[in-house]
């Protein structure tokens, strides 16, 4: 018994030891318009993961399950700069920061012409 409890604390000493994120960048995104879900990824440790915002401010529209998946609507552009913690099935944890520039919204005129750089609207 006394060995398979030490085999057992070792095997999480080495699970727990390798666990890291692999999703190092996110997409740019636009305000008022559906950011594609993303879904973040990690690597060792033992599964199930666990995601979460640590630091900082998630983008004011957007959402992150505690599967690890980004999805939503941003709101408000600017920068947005958080930090995520992915923990373990062991309580390991490992942490990631992230910027996601969120660029104003996109400006569309309809019945505009152009004419030597003037624009007349109609």
């Amino acid at each position: 018994m006394r060995r398979l409890f030490l085999l057992s604390a070792l095997a999480a000493t080495l699970f727990a030891q390798g666990l890291s994120t692999t999703t190092t960048t996110l997409p740019n995104a636009w305000a008022y318009v559906v950011y594609a879900p993303q879904t973040l990824a990690a690597t060792g440790g033992q599964v199930p993961y666990t995601w979460a915002v640590s630091a900082g401010t998630l983008c004011t529209g957007l959402t992150l399950s505690t599967a690890g998946v980004l999805s939503g609507a941003p709101t408000v552009h600017g920068p947005c700069t958080f930090t995520v913690t992915v923990t373990d099935a062991l309580n390991a944890t490992a942490n990631q920061a992230y910027t996601i520039m969120v660029n104003g919204p996109a400006t569309t005129i309809s019945g505009a012409v152009v004419i030597s750089g003037k624009v007349t609207i109609r």
